[in-house]
């Protein structure tokens, strides 16, 4: 599911849980709507941080599993094939 390659940088807000070393989980697209994704391509991007603490906010109210206890607001870049 991951986009095509960029062609400028980017940056923004996503939402992610540290997994030790295991890395990261991004708040993004997966086959049957939203969930969580293990590549940063497929995150949900958010413009401003408080945007994303806004949705973080509505996932952890209705988290009967515990998953978004951990997760955090985190500023991200993906780095474009700029030439």
């Amino acid at each position: 599911m991951t986009e095509p390659i960029l062609t400028k940088s980017e940056s923004g807000w996503v939402i992610e849980i540290r997994r030790g070393l295991d890395g990261l989980l991004y708040y993004g697209k997966v086959v049957h709507g939203l969930g969580t994704t293990i590549e940063n391509a497929d995150a949900i991007r958010f413009a401003r941080k408080q945007d994303a603490d806004a949705v973080l906010e509505d996932l952890r109210a209705y988290d009967l599993n515990n998953v978004w206890i951990e997760a955090v607001a985190a500023e991200h870049m993906w780095i474009g094939d700029e030439k």
